[in-house]
């Protein structure tokens, strides 16, 4: 999708439902379901440091199976210059897809911006359309 020469994500809004120690649960409320890569719940984890990643803040992880350990765990979380704004991909077979991350702890929300498949841009670009956000 192109409008003027720029790629549009498709948006995906979530509510909190659950607090964890580690981890915090979403459900979602707004936005195209089924997706081939979202689903209705999510779960966005602390990073734990258990990888060889830098520079990661948190997990995302879509409820794809029946338990939280068995579901797919989508990308790490990268920071950015703004607070609460994050960037990850999704990898499949053809590349890496960008989605980014817009988590809102006081009205207890978060977005997500998938990009169409295939489209990862360069680290200006993609701190270009943070800013937009």
């Amino acid at each position: 999708m192109k409008a003027n020469n720029t790629i549009l994500p498709t948006v995906y809004k979530f509510e909190v439902v659950k607090y964890n120690k580690h981890d915090t649960i979403y459900q979602l409320c707004f936005g195209q379901y089924p997706s081939q890569l979202i689903t209705e719940t999510v779960k966005i984890e602390k990073f734990q440091g258990y990888s060889k990643a830098y520079n990661l803040g948190l997990y995302f992880r879509v409820k794809d199976k029946s338990s939280w350990k068995e579901s797919k765990q989508v990308t790490g979380l990268w920071k950015t210059t703004r607070l609460n704004h994050y960037y990850g991909d999704h990898r499949i077979k053809e590349g890496k897809t960008l989605l980014l991350f817009k988590i809102d702890p006081e009205s207890q929300t978060m977005c997500v911006y998938e990009y169409p498949k295939g489209y990862y841009p360069n680290r200006n670009v993609i701190d270009s359309l943070i800013n937009q956000l």
